[in-house]
């Protein structure tokens, strides 16, 4: 039996939003119908919230609660209703669904809410213990100062999500990206305008300030996350934040290109691009980024084109529009027919360096039905594992006609979009792993017939970077992961509710790696807020890979500072490469000769560096480098006062 349902002086068919709610996460009337009443505080598309204004004077339990209406709502802002619905925990958020009543009443006993404090949550503590009790009611957030970690993103329903690390949490938690397994992400700030407020376009790394009348607004709780639902007509101001573009070097002649790219829903369903000069709008958009930023491509794996169809009609803008000849290459699959959003995965391939040995489309099979349907693909009692199967090619690849290669180089690459983490993630977890275990079974079924054959999975795999599924398939191939030498801070591609995490990948043979001479996640998308330039047209980052079939070096190290600046230079004393700190202090400079070169390091006035300049032995693949001894100079410079002032250097503790 529940809780007793009313409070003294409730009528007794009526039960207070409070004892609804209860004390723990989850309703004690989950499942049940329930009467209650209150004002209303908010009007969203499809529902409204509801407070107590009184409430039960309980800081354990909430005085309000969503209303889930399933279409627009008739009822306004301030306004006292009963309503009457089945209680439902959807995803962990209370609400009231399947609606039988909704009238107006007198019963609320004040006509407006008083907003109480909105805390802040502090890293690694649990959202749940802090703002639990807050779910559905008004809020207000104090005037403060916040770094963006998930950039403005707009929906095609016309809702905005972004995600916020409030001051002073950005100086304990390290500049950079909050990844998706740091405890810190617990302390960001989510705030939506699902009632009407207007969001400002911000992308990651600008500063939020919130004024000094702070901001009034309901706590929602959203799939996992609480969100603020500011009111409408409330000010947010936005700082851009210096953002250091990445451009790629020039393409050498004695290396080519492989490229991985999510064109995000490039075809022409109901959902994607169905107006002609939308679509047309679309495939320049995703040309001019293959063009123009990820230059050198010879080979670019694509992801959510649409149909065959779609690749066909991005190659040609890129011939027509940018000059770059680029042959098209995909099978449909069967997902490449749906009405509303049609997928499918294809490959460009450049016209006078790569002939196509090879095509087929990777179908596999497993005793667990997904509910994937492709007739004829599995025999009676198995089940098809894949609606967007891989793309396997056999593909040819010569030098430049300046600079043909004495020998072509074979490449096979076989390019995935596995199954999302949207919905049940027990469930997609199961069929990655199946999807994973036939890749491998590809993968091993071309080095038995040839140990020496250079092979590269790449794609959309919808897992983590040392994620299950990945894992399992470098187990069972011996596959390299290129990421292994990026630095930390630059492991990522996508970013969802403020958490950093790679979804994208490029896994290559062990022979692949020691020819390796760039290797790099371009940041165009992720960190970018939705429209922001016309480059910004997905949400997952491109991926690049060089390869120097001749062999390539390249050196890496940290400092533990930023900001210092580490180049190679030739005999000469011409920079062959160059590179900044990150956050962290660490570098990469790629695509070095091997053999002896001179490394030197620039800092800025407040950091000293000993032995600025090293030789350091570059040989194939990624050598680490040692760190000069890097000192701050405030700190030497108060070394030196302590010692000179006889009165502070009593002071000092001598270190053991």
């Amino acid at each position: 039996m529940p809780p007793a349902a009313a409070a003294q002086g409730t009528p007794a068919d009526l039960t207070p939003i409070a004892v609804i709610q209860g004390a723990g996460p989850a309703s004690p009337f989950d499942g049940q119908e329930v009467a209650t009443w209150g004002l209303v505080t908010g009007v969203a598309s499809d529902g409204f919230y509801l407070q107590d204004p009184t409430g039960d004077g309980d800081m354990h339990t909430s005085d309000g609660l969503f209303v889930y209406s399933w279409s627009a709502p008739t009822v306004t802002a301030g306004q006292c209703v009963r309503v009457t619905g089945e209680v439902v925990e959807y995803f962990a958020k209370t609400e009231l669904n399947w609606l039988t009543a909704i009238t107006p009443t007198t019963e609320c006993g004040a006509e407006q809410v008083t907003p109480v404090a909105l805390p802040l949550v502090r890293p690694g503590d649990d959202p749940v213990q802090v703002l639990e009790a807050l779910e559905g009611m008004v809020v207000r957030l104090d005037a403060l100062e916040a770094t963006v970690h998930g950039p403005t993103k707009r929906f095609a329903s016309g809702e905005q999500e972004m995600a916020l690390l409030p001051e002073p949490w950005p100086r304990y938690v390290g500049a950079g990206h909050l990844f998706h397994d740091q405890p810190a992400l617990s302390s960001l700030l989510y705030l939506s305008n699902r009632l009407g407020a207007t969001l400002p376009n911000a992308r990651w790394g600008d500063t939020v300030q919130v004024g000094a009348g702070g901001l009034v607004g309901v706590l929602d709780y959203n799939f996992g996350k609480y969100q603020l639902l500011p009111w409408a007509g409330q000010a947010l101001m936005a700082t851009a934040a210096e953002i250091e573009k990445i451009t790629l070097p020039a393409v050498r002649p004695d290396e080519y290109g492989v490229c991985s790219l999510n064109v995000h829903g490039l075809g022409q369903g109901e959902a994607q691009f169905p107006d002609p000069a939308g679509y047309a709008a679309a495939l320049r958009q995703r040309a001019e980024v293959i063009a123009t930023e990820l230059v050198g491509c010879t080979v670019v794996a694509l992801q959510e084109t649409g149909s065959p169809a779609d690749a066909q009609a991005l190659a040609e803008v890129l011939g027509t529009e940018f000059g770059l000849a680029y042959t098209s290459l995909a099978i449909e699959g069967p997902a490449s027919g749906e009405a509303e959003f049609p997928l499918t995965n294809s490959l460009l391939v450049d016209s006078a360096r790569v002939t196509v040995q090879l095509a087929d489309a990777v179908e596999g099979c497993a005793a667990q039905d997904y509910g994937i349907v492709a007739p004829g693909v599995c025999p009676l009692g198995e089940y098809p594992v894949f609606d967007r199967p891989p793309l396997m090619a056999q593909l040819l690849i010569a030098g430049p006609q300046e600079a043909p290669w004495e020998k072509a180089q074979t490449l096979w690459v076989i390019n995935n979009h596995w199954k999302s983490k949207s919905g049940d993630e027990n469930a997609n977890a199961r069929l990655r792993a199946a999807q994973a275990a036939v890749v491998a079974q590809r993968v091993q079924a071309i080095l038995s017939v040839d140990p020496a054959a250079q092979v590269a999975v790449l794609g959309d795999l919808n897992d983590f970077y040392g994620g299950a599924a990945v894992s399992a398939l470098q187990s069972a191939t011996g596959l390299f992961h290129p990421y292994a030498w990026l630095p930390p801070l630059d492991r990522y591609s996508y970013l969802f509710n403020g958490a950093a995490q790679v979804l994208d990948h490029v896994l290559v043979t062990p022979n692949l790696a020691a020819q390796l001479a760039l290797v790099q996640i371009l940041h165009l998308h992720a960190d970018a807020a939705t429209g922001e330039s016309p480059l910004a047209h997905s949400d997952h980052d491109p991926v690049v890979l060089r390869v120097r079939p001749g062999g390539a070096a390249s050196i890496g190290g940290t400092l533990a500072w930023g900001e210092i600046s580490v180049s190679v230079r030739d005999d000469d004393g011409l920079v062959m490469a160059h590179a900044t700190t990150d956050a962290r202090g660490d570098y990469r400079l790629w695509g070095l000769p091997e053999g002896m070169v001179m490394l030197q390091f620039d800092a800025p006035a407040w950091i000293l560096l000993e032995e600025p300049i090293q030789l350091v032995d570059a040989g194939v693949g990624l050598r680490l480098a040692s760190a000069p001894r890097v000192r701050h100079a405030t700190a030497v410079t108060g070394a030196w006062v302590a010692l000179s002032t006889p009165w502070l250097t009593d002071m000092l503790i001598p270190l053991n």
